[in-house]
């Protein structure tokens, strides 16, 4: 994955976290330009923060 994206999910997440709001990863895929099933790949790294993305149809952490 490009750096530039990892950057700007990375960036998503401390919104969320600071919010203490989640997203759906068809959401944030919009915003990262990529399909809401490539969303949990980019966040692998990222775990366990990337809870704050859920899938739309169950709520739940995505992953």
């Amino acid at each position: 994955m490009s750096s530039n994206i990892e950057f700007r999910a990375e960036e998503v997440l401390r919104v969320l976290i600071a919010a203490r709001q989640r997203a759906t990863s068809t959401a944030v895929g919009e915003y990262l330009g990529l399909p809401a099933r490539s969303v949990s790949r980019v966040l692998e790294k990222l775990r366990p923060h990337a809870s704050f993305i859920v899938a739309s149809s169950t709520e739940q952490p995505i992953g």
